[in-house]
């Protein structure tokens, strides 16, 4: 837990006594609380000073507590002087206990977490979407591949065989081939002696 995680973790839960606080919640904030009321008694104002004080007593109680709890521990061995110092440096117990869930790897499990949805900027650099390649066909000693039906065409065809699909190396155009004439039926010498406006 960083130092800004510690202080923001703290004036989030400013007056909650229940759960569990790392050590490093704890001791960032004494760090933070240390340095801003040194700051503040150099102004030399005691009024400023006690304001501060009273502001920040109930947070650093709740701290201290959550603390406790995450070595197992009453919040009221705070009141034995040297053994509730030793506990504020104690590790805290692994894994769950009376007090909650072990706030070190509900830690470790969010940033995996955040590890596993957020790629990695090597990741997104040699990844490459199928879809962003077109398909094109393979010409192959056999013959030329479908891009569309995978069918092995002549190495000379333009269309494929299979699925009718243009093939890749053929230029295709509205103007490069002739449109396909539409049969008509054998005419009848009796049909021009009896036109009709569709014949016209």
């Amino acid at each position: 837990m960083s130092f800004i995680e510690a202080i923001s973790s703290v004036f989030k839960h400013y007056a909650v006594f229940r759960g569990r606080a790392r050590r490093s919640e704890y001791w960032y904030f004494f760090l933070f609380n240390s340095l801003v009321s040194t700051a503040v008694s150099m102004i030399g104002i005691q009024e400023i000073l006690g304001l501060y004080v009273l502001v920040m007593l109930l947070p650093g109680m709740a701290v201290a507590v959550r603390r406790m709890h995450d070595t197992d521990h009453s919040g009221w061995f705070l009141l034995i002087p040297i053994y509730g110092l030793v506990l504020l440096f104690t590790e805290g117990t692994a894994g769950n206990n009376r007090f909650g869930a072990d706030p070190k790897a509900a830690t470790a499990a969010g940033t995996a977490v955040v590890s596993a949805v957020r790629p990695s900027a090597d990741e997104v650099k040699h990844s490459a979407p199928a879809a962003s390649t077109p398909a094109t066909s393979v010409s192959t000693a056999a013959g030329k591949t479908c891009p569309s039906c995978g069918a092995v065409n002549a190495a000379t065809a333009s269309f494929c065989t299979s699925c009718g699909s243009p093939l890749a190396g053929t230029v295709h155009s509205s103007f490069s081939h002739t449109p396909a004439v539409k049969p008509t039926a054998e005419k009848k010498p009796t049909d021009d002696l009896w036109q009709t406006p569709t014949d016209f």
